[in-house]
């Protein structure tokens, strides 16, 4: 701890109607404990994209016609995709007899906490979203989850699908590949079991096939729908990646053969 001795840093703000001085060492005393409270480096995967590549291309790294995840919640110009996700939702709670919006609420509760430390920065995310994250996990994990589904031709019969247009389908997809853009894999992998049919291939192969056609590096590698690998998988767009570079990957152990 560095040691700030005689320094002495007036605060702008008043105690019972008292200005008041506090030491250094105790206003970096509780900046420290701010920063363990928020930040775990063993947790954070979903980063936001550094001020001075952003400036370089803004457009390449902010979502064109959904977000995903808390950094663009409140992007207006997002806003029109919301009810897509509530038609994703219904259709998601459809999958299972019984299932409802209270049970998976409760089930991603379980997961708020590790699922709140994988994003950088959360402390300056505005209290009303940290406080409906879990909506915000079901809600954008559900469009995902569904949507992948649909890409790979798993609807409901007679239904038709939701997003049909390929211009839309094309913007989901691209924005889905953002990094600001995404949710921690272990909340799709959970609500994709939740809802899973008995003969249902992992969401990690029902990924490789949507993007495959965009994305033609990406390879059939059957080692990534294994429960291990699945656990080091950070989010969707690592996994694109990974199934981009496998070579790369089983290199360094990440996949198991």
């Amino acid at each position: 701890m560095i040691m700030f001795y005689s320094l002495q840093i007036e605060e702008a703000g008043k105690i019972n109607g008292q200005y008041t001085n506090k030491s250094a060492n105790h206003i970096i005393d509780e900046k420290l404990k701010d920063l363990d409270k928020y930040t775990s480096k063993k947790f954070i995967a979903i980063f936001k994209v550094n001020v001075g590549l952003r400036k370089s291309n803004p457009d390449a790294y902010t979502p064109m016609l959904i977000s995903i995840g808390p950094y663009h919640k409140k992007n207006p110009q997002l806003g029109s995709m919301e009810k897509y996700k509530l038609m994703y939702l219904r259709r998601f709670l459809q999958c299972k007899r019984g299932l409802d919006v209270e049970h998976c609420i409760t089930e991603i509760e379980k997961l708020k906490g590790i699922a709140l430390k994988c994003y950088d920065d959360i402390e300056n995310l505005d209290n009303d979203i940290v406080d409906k994250f879990s909506e915000i996990l079901l809600l954008d994990g559900c469009f995902v989850v569904e949507f992948i589904r649909e890409c790979s031709g798993m609807k409901p019969n007679r239904e038709d699908k939701i997003i049909s247009t390929n211009c839309m389908i094309n913007l989901v997809l691209r924005d889905l590949l953002l990094l600001e853009n995404q949710l921690p894999f272990f909340v799709l992998t959970k609500l994709q079991y939740m809802t899973k049919e008995v003969d249902e291939v992992p969401i990690t192969k029902l990924v490789k096939e949507t993007f495959f056609s965009i994305l033609p590096k990406m390879a059939h590698a059957s080692y990534l729908e294994r429960e291990g690998d699945v656990k080091c998988i950070k989010h969707l767009l690592q996994l694109v990646h990974m199934s981009s570079h496998p070579s790369y990957y089983n290199l360094y152990g990440m996949f198991k053969t």
